[in-house]
């Protein structure tokens, strides 16, 4: 578990799921890509991202992870 929320306030709980060759990540809120980076997870490694439903709480750092993956 990536962030369960209640570390800081401005996270939403995301779930890291790795096997040798594969990640996923469910649930991008907001401050993921902050969250990332102060935990030194890469996010250039992600293969697929699923989302629980669609709102602001899952999908609110969507967009930055994606320009961050098309950077890449």
């Amino acid at each position: 578990i990536l962030g369960n929320g209640m570390d800081a306030q401005d996270t939403s709980p995301s779930v890291l799921l790795f096997f040798d060759k594969q990640r996923f990540i469910f649930n991008v809120g907001e401050g993921f890509q902050r969250f990332c980076t102060e935990h030194k997870i890469k996010l250039s490694k992600i293969d697929h991202i699923f989302l629980s439903r669609v709102c602001s709480e899952t999908v609110g750092g969507l967009p930055g992870v994606l320009l961050t993956l098309s950077g890449i």
